[in-house]
């Protein structure tokens, strides 16, 4: 007999129907029955972070749910998120570091408000309130902050049974045609967003800029001065030379980038919170988990993805799928957008993507490995080469 799946106390019947009922908001939701289901946290990072310290009510939980609405039957099958107040996860963060000893600790906790964790609640809640038609987003049904507890929820469609869903370690699955239709549709989210377009750009206090970039700086020497010591097999040393020697160009590299139009974007668009629909007229690409969505590049998604995607024997596509993510954003938005100037822009962001991003997976990988982390290294490693 299979164990009973557990639940926190807190999604009880009276939080499962406030989340439901937002979706209904002329409308009576009694939900009839509850079927707790199992649901594979493995791949989250934020129940990796947050395991360590007993928080069993932090993560996702999925509940097949039957419901009434105006005494009209329903079913659905949904993944409620539970996410602790973003000081936790970078209290959290700052405890990682300083696990690696001082050098690297106390330059992640002088930095840690600019690194894009400690609003992240803040972000994927006000996404989920304001976007809630957008192709590229799961169908959401409601949030709730418990500021109390230090808990925020959001519920919404459960995705695992879609196509590449938790693809990480499988890039070879990436067919031309599943690559081509993320870049398009994430290119039209982009579009409505772009600081030209039609959308509004919402600001946030750790999103990138030049000042945030250079206060960076220590910080990223930091990650990658650690990660040559202790991952010396990871890269060449000639490698890891040139990428500690770019790091004190980072507030200029910024300056640069800012002379770009910016997107509100998913900032962590890779395998890891992707997957497809497949609907009558083909692939519907869907992001998820968009708590580290930030103002920045709107090609900074496309080059994460690619990073990620691409393995060693299709290196040489990446050029050509950036040309086409960039003619798809040219043409959704109708802003247009001259090639040299955005392969400059891709190169640097390739820089972007490694200080800090991969500089933090890779303080993670030293303690406990990400089996993906080299191939996506390298991957950046040979854009930028590509790019320069």
């Amino acid at each position: 007999m299979n164990a009973p799946i557990s639940t926190p106390a807190l999604l009880n019947q009276a939080t499962l129907e406030n989340l439901l009922s937002q979706k209904y908001p002329d409308q009576k939701v009694i939900i009839k029955h509850i079927v707790p289901l199992a649901l594979d946290n493995s791949s989250s990072i934020l129940v990796t972070l947050t395991a360590a310290s007993g928080a069993t009510d932090i993560g996702h939980f999925r509940f097949l749910l039957e419901y009434e609405t105006n005494g009209k039957s329903h079913q659905k099958d949904v993944v409620v998120k539970v996410k602790p107040h973003g000081k936790t996860i970078a209290a959290m963060l700052e405890g990682l570091a300083a696990a690696h000893g001082p050098t690297l600790g106390d330059a992640y906790k002088k930095a840690s408000a600019l690194t894009g964790f400690l609003h992240s609640h803040e972000k994927e809640l006000y996404l989920a309130n304001t976007i809630t038609k957008a192709a590229i987003f799961p169908e959401m049904y409601g949030t709730l902050s418990l500021d109390e507890k230090g808990l925020f929820l959001i519920m919404m469609e459960y995705l695992g049974e879609n196509e590449l869903i938790d693809s990480v370690m499988e890039p070879e699955k990436w067919t031309d045609e599943h690559i081509r239709s993320a870049l398009d549709q994430a290119a039209a989210w982009h579009a409505v967003h772009m600081a030209h377009g039609k959308g509004k750009l919402k600001s946030w206090p750790d999103q990138p800029d030049v000042e945030s970039r250079a206060a960076l700086i220590p910080l990223y020497s930091a990650l990658w001065e650690n990660a040559s010591t202790k991952l010396p097999d990871l890269l060449s040393e000639q490698d890891y030379s040139f990428i500690l020697g770019q790091i004190p160009k980072a507030g200029l590299i910024q300056k640069e980038l800012d002379t770009f139009p910016k997107s509100q974007i998913h900032n962590d668009m890779n395998p890891r919170n992707t997957c497809f629909k497949r609907n009558g007229v083909g692939l519907q690409f869907v992001a998820y988990d968009w708590e580290l969505s930030t103002r920045h590049l709107p090609q900074y998604d496309a080059v994460e993805f690619l990073c990620f995607v691409l393995d060693e024997d299709r290196y040489d596509l990446r050029e050509s799928y950036l040309d086409y993510y960039r003619s798809r954003l040219e043409h959704h938005s109708g802003i247009p957008i001259e090639p040299h100037a955005f392969r400059r822009s891709c190169y640097l962001l390739h820089l972007d993507f490694c200080f800090l991003r991969l500089g933090m997976y890779l303080m993670a990988h030293a303690l406990s490995p990400y089996p993906f982390l080299r191939r996506v290294v390298k991957s950046c490693m040979d854009g930028i080469k590509t790019l320069a």
